[in-house]
């Protein structure tokens, strides 16, 4: 399973959406970006034996959607973690877009997970899955200022439309919804 980035500008402007907002631990790259989601210039990134990008540069506007193709150890999954705060970069400048949240779902994350796609997909949703969880809490408390405090912060996360978000995700993907059941440790590359 290919490692995953996707964003969405509080604006609503972008069209993909983010299984699992970065922890906060993670300090994302915001920055000036004239107006787009992401923009990338001059990055180098290495590792110990070799250089996986020299002056690389992108922009991506809202409304794009982008893949990042390459072969294995040519850097895709070291580029998604400088995106997603996980990593510094070497030279040059990574920015998101103030206010764009970003999701990451590690590509090992999945190795022998008994989890099904879709439930592994779902287990990331961690700031949407924490309302629901608050909300269920304090429905069986009979705390309804708690109820509707978790009930706001669930319908900021839009976490009505979790599974539809799941579901673009998986399906953007590929996979098929005949896979959506199937565990994770059943699935290769």
């Amino acid at each position: 399973v290919c490692p995953s980035f996707f964003s969405r500008a509080s604006s609503r402007a972008s069209s993909a959406s983010c299984l699992a907002s970065a922890s906060s631990h993670n300090d994302l790259p915001y920055g000036e970006t004239s107006g787009a989601i992401l923009v990338i210039e001059d990055l180098t990134l290495a590792t110990m034996d070799s250089d996986l990008l020299i002056d690389a540069q992108l922009r991506v506007n809202a409304g794009q959607c982008v893949g990042i193709v390459g072969a294995n150890g040519a850097g895709k999954s070291t580029l998604m973690k400088v995106m997603a705060g996980m990593r510094d970069v070497d030279a040059g400048r990574v920015a998101l877009k103030p206010k764009t949240e970003v999701g990451y779902l590690e590509q090992t994350a999945l190795s022998g997970s008994e989890r099904t796609v879709v439930e592994e997909a779902r287990s990331r949703m961690d700031q949407v899955n924490d309302a629901r969880r608050k909300m269920d809490e304090a429905e069986q408390a009979g705390d309804a200022a708690a109820l509707e405090k978790a009930l706001q912060t669930f319908e900021q996360l839009d976490g009505f439309q979790a599974e539809r978000r799941i579901a673009t995700v998986l399906d953007g993907l590929g996979f098929e919804r005949s896979q959506w059941d199937t565990p994770c440790s059943q699935l290769s590359g």
